[in-house]
Protein backbone atom coordinates (compact mmCIF):
# COMPACT_ATOMS: atom_id res chain seq x y z
CA UNK A 1 0.00 0.00 0.00
CA UNK A 2 1.15 3.03 -1.12
CA UNK A 3 1.34 5.62 1.63
CA UNK A 4 0.48 9.43 0.89
CA UNK A 5 0.96 12.48 2.97
CA UNK A 6 -2.19 12.22 3.83
CA UNK A 7 -1.47 9.31 6.09
CA UNK A 8 1.76 10.23 7.07
CA UNK A 9 0.15 12.91 8.20
CA UNK A 10 -2.57 10.95 10.17
CA UNK A 11 0.20 8.73 11.29
CA UNK A 12 2.40 11.73 12.30
CA UNK A 13 -0.92 13.17 14.31
CA UNK A 14 -1.84 10.35 16.71
CA UNK A 15 2.32 10.19 17.63
CA UNK A 16 2.02 14.15 18.58
CA UNK A 17 -1.07 13.00 20.79
CA UNK A 18 1.29 10.49 22.45
CA UNK A 19 3.91 12.88 22.72
CA UNK A 20 1.68 15.48 24.40
CA UNK A 21 -0.23 13.01 26.91
CA UNK A 22 3.29 12.28 27.55
CA UNK A 23 4.53 15.33 28.49
CA UNK A 24 1.37 15.79 31.14
CA UNK A 25 1.85 17.33 34.46
CA UNK A 26 2.02 14.63 37.25
CA UNK A 27 2.26 16.93 40.18
CA UNK A 28 -0.97 18.42 41.68
CA UNK A 29 -0.17 22.17 42.22
CA UNK A 30 3.33 22.29 42.07
CA UNK A 31 3.61 26.19 41.55
CA UNK A 32 1.27 26.45 44.69
CA UNK A 33 -0.99 29.04 43.14
CA UNK A 34 -3.93 27.56 44.92
CA UNK A 35 -2.39 29.90 47.61
CA UNK A 36 -1.91 26.63 50.07
CA UNK A 37 -1.02 22.96 50.12
CA UNK A 38 -3.20 21.21 47.87
CA UNK A 39 -2.35 17.99 46.62
CA UNK A 40 0.60 18.16 48.91
CA UNK A 41 1.38 16.09 52.39
CA UNK A 42 3.38 18.84 54.94
CA UNK A 43 4.79 17.24 58.12
CA UNK A 44 6.49 20.19 60.07
CA UNK A 45 8.60 19.28 63.07
CA UNK A 46 8.15 23.03 64.68
CA UNK A 47 6.44 26.05 63.63
CA UNK A 48 3.87 25.44 59.75
CA UNK A 49 4.21 25.38 56.53
CA UNK A 50 2.97 28.85 54.60
CA UNK A 51 2.62 29.71 50.83
CA UNK A 52 3.53 33.36 50.95
CA UNK A 53 3.83 36.08 48.46
CA UNK A 54 5.68 38.47 49.91
CA UNK A 55 8.71 39.08 50.40
CA UNK A 56 9.02 39.13 46.55
CA UNK A 57 7.12 36.54 44.74
CA UNK A 58 7.25 33.04 43.19
CA UNK A 59 9.05 32.48 39.92
CA UNK A 60 6.30 30.45 38.59
CA UNK A 61 3.27 32.41 38.86
CA UNK A 62 2.68 34.69 42.73
CA UNK A 63 3.05 31.81 45.24
CA UNK A 64 5.65 29.57 46.27
CA UNK A 65 6.34 28.06 49.37
CA UNK A 66 8.11 28.29 52.70
CA UNK A 67 9.35 25.34 54.67
CA UNK A 68 8.89 26.58 58.97
CA UNK A 69 12.64 27.83 59.35
CA UNK A 70 12.43 27.20 63.21
CA UNK A 71 14.60 24.24 64.52
CA UNK A 72 12.87 22.51 61.34
CA UNK A 73 15.18 19.87 60.64
CA UNK A 74 13.19 16.78 59.42
CA UNK A 75 10.27 19.02 58.01
CA UNK A 76 8.96 17.40 55.27
CA UNK A 77 6.83 18.45 52.10
CA UNK A 78 5.73 15.16 49.73
CA UNK A 79 3.27 14.09 47.23
CA UNK A 80 2.73 11.17 45.68
CA UNK A 81 1.93 10.43 42.02
CA UNK A 82 0.65 7.78 39.53
CA UNK A 83 3.38 6.37 37.09
CA UNK A 84 4.19 3.66 34.39
CA UNK A 85 6.95 0.95 35.72
CA UNK A 86 10.43 1.12 32.97
CA UNK A 87 8.75 4.92 31.78
CA UNK A 88 11.77 7.65 32.43
CA UNK A 89 10.18 10.18 34.40
CA UNK A 90 11.75 14.22 34.39
CA UNK A 91 11.80 15.84 38.09
CA UNK A 92 12.67 19.65 37.89
CA UNK A 93 11.74 22.34 40.57
CA UNK A 94 13.21 25.86 41.63
CA UNK A 95 15.13 26.17 45.28
CA UNK A 96 16.41 29.44 47.44
CA UNK A 97 17.49 29.86 50.97
CA UNK A 98 16.32 33.53 52.96
CA UNK A 99 20.09 34.22 54.12
CA UNK A 100 23.36 32.97 51.72
CA UNK A 101 25.70 33.57 55.05
CA UNK A 102 24.42 30.51 57.37
CA UNK A 103 25.55 27.60 57.40
CA UNK A 104 24.40 24.28 57.02
CA UNK A 105 21.49 25.03 54.42
CA UNK A 106 20.70 21.41 53.41
CA UNK A 107 17.30 20.22 51.40
CA UNK A 108 17.01 16.23 51.02
CA UNK A 109 15.22 15.64 47.94
CA UNK A 110 14.48 12.11 47.41
CA UNK A 111 11.98 10.28 44.94
CA UNK A 112 11.21 6.62 45.95
CA UNK A 113 9.29 3.81 44.67
CA UNK A 114 5.96 3.19 45.96
CA UNK A 115 3.60 5.20 48.17
CA UNK A 116 5.85 4.62 51.50
CA UNK A 117 8.96 6.57 51.88
CA UNK A 118 12.34 4.60 52.15
CA UNK A 119 10.98 2.02 49.44
CA UNK A 120 13.84 2.01 47.09
CA UNK A 121 15.61 5.57 45.95
CA UNK A 122 15.32 6.62 42.20
CA UNK A 123 16.65 10.06 43.38
CA UNK A 124 18.53 10.88 46.40
CA UNK A 125 20.42 14.66 46.56
CA UNK A 126 21.18 16.91 48.85
CA UNK A 127 21.23 20.60 48.04
CA UNK A 128 23.55 22.91 49.36
CA UNK A 129 25.27 26.14 49.09
CA UNK A 130 24.72 29.71 49.43
CA UNK A 131 21.80 31.49 47.66
CA UNK A 132 20.20 34.78 47.46
CA UNK A 133 18.66 36.64 49.71
CA UNK A 134 15.06 36.31 49.87
CA UNK A 135 14.05 39.96 49.53
CA UNK A 136 14.35 39.63 45.74
CA UNK A 137 15.05 35.90 45.86
CA UNK A 138 17.27 33.92 43.36
CA UNK A 139 15.69 30.42 42.46
CA UNK A 140 18.34 27.68 41.71
CA UNK A 141 17.00 25.82 38.94
CA UNK A 142 17.48 21.87 39.70
CA UNK A 143 16.16 18.91 37.35
CA UNK A 144 16.89 15.19 37.80
CA UNK A 145 15.68 12.10 35.82
CA UNK A 146 14.04 8.22 37.04
CA UNK A 147 13.01 5.25 35.91
CA UNK A 148 10.32 4.33 37.60
CA UNK A 149 10.03 0.90 38.92
CA UNK A 150 6.62 1.00 40.69
CA UNK A 151 3.14 2.24 39.38
CA UNK A 152 3.70 4.57 42.16
CA UNK A 153 5.99 7.07 42.94
CA UNK A 154 6.33 9.56 45.82
CA UNK A 155 8.39 12.73 46.29
CA UNK A 156 9.81 14.18 49.36
CA UNK A 157 11.71 17.35 50.07
CA UNK A 158 12.85 17.05 53.87
CA UNK A 159 14.28 20.13 55.18
CA UNK A 160 17.78 18.68 56.90
CA UNK A 161 19.39 22.32 58.00
CA UNK A 162 19.71 22.86 61.95
CA UNK A 163 20.21 26.81 60.84
CA UNK A 164 16.78 28.18 61.18
CA UNK A 165 16.68 29.64 57.94
CA UNK A 166 13.82 29.39 55.45
CA UNK A 167 13.78 27.47 52.72
CA UNK A 168 11.56 27.98 49.29
CA UNK A 169 10.55 25.87 46.70
CA UNK A 170 8.62 26.37 43.31
CA UNK A 171 7.61 25.31 40.12
CA UNK A 172 7.67 21.69 41.01
CA UNK A 173 7.25 19.42 38.18
CA UNK A 174 7.29 15.89 37.31
CA UNK A 175 6.53 14.82 33.35
CA UNK A 176 7.10 11.73 30.89
CA UNK A 177 10.75 11.67 29.15
CA UNK A 178 9.24 11.70 25.55
CA UNK A 179 10.47 8.52 23.70
CA UNK A 180 12.57 8.84 20.73
CA UNK A 181 10.38 7.91 18.61
CA UNK A 182 7.38 10.38 19.39
CA UNK A 183 10.25 13.05 18.72
CA UNK A 184 10.89 11.84 15.62
CA UNK A 185 7.05 12.12 14.45
CA UNK A 186 7.00 15.72 15.83
CA UNK A 187 9.79 16.43 13.33
CA UNK A 188 8.02 14.60 10.88
CA UNK A 189 4.69 16.48 10.97
CA UNK A 190 6.72 20.03 10.90
CA UNK A 191 8.11 18.72 7.39
CA UNK A 192 5.04 17.48 6.27
CA UNK A 193 3.07 20.66 7.30
CA UNK A 194 5.94 22.97 5.81
CA UNK A 195 5.85 21.00 2.56
CA UNK A 196 2.01 21.21 2.14
CA UNK A 197 2.00 24.77 2.57
CA UNK A 198 5.12 25.30 -0.16
CA UNK A 199 2.80 23.12 -2.43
Amino acid sequence: MKLTTKHLLGVTAAGMLAAGSANAELITNGGFETGDLTGWTASAVAGSFSTPTTPGTGIEGTYFVRFPGTNDAGSTLSQTVTTEIGTTYDLSFLFARANFSASALDMDVDVYSGAVSGSGDLVDVTLDGAFATIGGQTFNSYEYTFTATSASTTLVFEEASTSGVDSFIDDVSITVVPEPGSLALLGLGGLLIARRRRG
